[in-house]
């Protein structure tokens, strides 16, 4: 027999496909505070992706969209899986790439929905209306659709990690094998914060004594030349990590990408003052925070940060890491009632950096940066008119590979 929530996920999923996205997305965020019903936020993620991939598109993701429709092909577990997918399903089956952008969005976001219930135990009539709020402002648009493969990289382990505070050699394989095939870029934070992870609960000696070591490491990775080691999967990320690291503008931070201006000192010097802040409650009270795991990923970021601030895209992704992180870290502190703070401080805190990354980081998304003038302004306007249903056939109504081609202007 079907059960009555099941029935309600169905109708409500009918229902939204035959409205225009945002028209669905608003009525699902209505069911959703009014019945409770946590499933609910899965549909409005498909539907949000939907309205998202409309209304914004990456400049890396052209650059994707290139890599899968060329004949360049990389192997599976050396290259980019992701893109690899891309380029199997569009020469196989009747899709485009934007479909795969669809897919990643709404697997970023539904990870995102996933971490954060596992995260919140307190159980209150307020507290849907604050997962909401928190679940909509932390992930920027730029994390989640332009250094998409990242985000689902770190998104992927911190949902993994919420499950479950026990971890055997298997599932430790899993995730580092998962994240090397999403994003290898992660490994970086995630290997050393295992150690931060199993020495979590021994004595502070210990504890400390890992916490210095992996600054150390970090200190000395952040000026080292790495080498070849003549092992092929270990030399694809020394590789990734070296070209991060050097001169140009994607490394070391100088000239253009230069933090000035108060409103990159706050994101980059003020903000992390704060997470630093944050990492001190942390060692203080982490025997009685429940996902350990998360808080050692947390923490090894913390001691990342500092020591590769200057350079542009290393800085970058662990500020991505911190962001959320560190509000995991702060509703796990609020649950164990040792920490003074309420889940509206946390509201604040996410729509401060939301208002940053609105007003101050979405450039890369932008449709007039990556499209030919006026061209992609009736395919916007689809997404406010046309029933979701019709907005899925991205051939017809979207940024189909033949629009790809022919309006843009970029080039990799």
């Amino acid at each position: 027999m079907i059960k009555q929530n099941n029935i309600d996920f169905i109708t409500y999923g009918i229902i939204s496909l035959c409205l225009p996205p945002i028209l669905s997305c608003f009525l699902l965020i209505l069911l959703y505070l009014r019945s409770n019903n946590k499933n609910i936020i899965i549909i409005f993620s498909l539907f949000l992706s939907l309205l998202l991939t409309y209304n914004f598109f990456s400049i890396d993701n052209y650059g994707r969209f290139t890599h899968a429709t060329s004949a360049f092909y990389d192997s599976w577990y050396l290259g980019d899986p992701l893109t690899n997918l891309m380029r199997l399903g569009i020469q196989t089956l009747p899709l485009e790439c934007s479909h795969f952008f669809l897919l990643y969005t709404f697997t970023a976001l539904t990870l995102w929905w996933k971490t954060l219930t596992n995260c919140v135990l307190i159980k209150n009539k307020n507290i849907y209306i604050y997962i909401f709020l928190i679940f909509i402002l932390v992930p920027s648009i730029r994390n989640i659709m332009d250094l998409s493969y990242y985000c689902l990289s770190v998104l992927f382990t911190l949902y993994l990690t919420s499950k479950s505070n026990q971890f055997t050699l298997v599932k430790y394989g899993v995730l580092i094998i998962g994240v090397y095939l999403i994003h290898p870029g992660f490994l970086i934070i995630l290997l050393p914060a295992i150690p931060i992870y199993i020495f979590s609960k021994s004595s502070n000696i210990y504890y400390y004594s890992i916490l210095f070591l992996v600054f150390t490491l970090y200190a000395l990775l952040s000026n080292a030349t790495l080498t070849h080691v003549g092992i092929l999967l270990i030399d694809v990320v020394i590789e990734a990590f070296s070209s991060y690291t050097q001169d140009g503008f994607w490394g070391i931070r100088e000239g253009a990408t230069a933090i000035k201006g108060i409103s990159y000192t706050l994101i980059y010097y003020i903000i992390p003052f704060l997470y630093f802040i944050l990492f001190l409650y942390t060692i203080k009270y982490r025997s009685f925070i429940k996902q350990k795991f998360i808080l050692a990923i947390f923490q090894a970021s913390i001691l990342f940060y500092p020591n590769f601030i200057k350079y542009v895209t290393l800085s970058e992704r662990v500020l991505l890491v911190l962001s959320f992180t560190s509000i995991l870290c702060w509703i796990m502190l609020i649950q164990t009632n040792k920490f003074k703070m309420k889940l509206k401080s946390v509201i604040i805190y996410s729509s401060l950096i939301f208002t940053f990354n609105i007003t101050k980081a979405s450039g890369a998304v932008l449709l007039p940066n990556v499209f030919k003038e006026n061209t992609y302004i009736e395919k916007q306007y689809n997404s406010l008119y046309l029933p979701s249903i019709f907005l899925f056939d991205f051939q017809t109504y979207g940024y189909s590979d033949n629009f790809l081609k022919e309006n843009t202007y970029i080039t990799f």
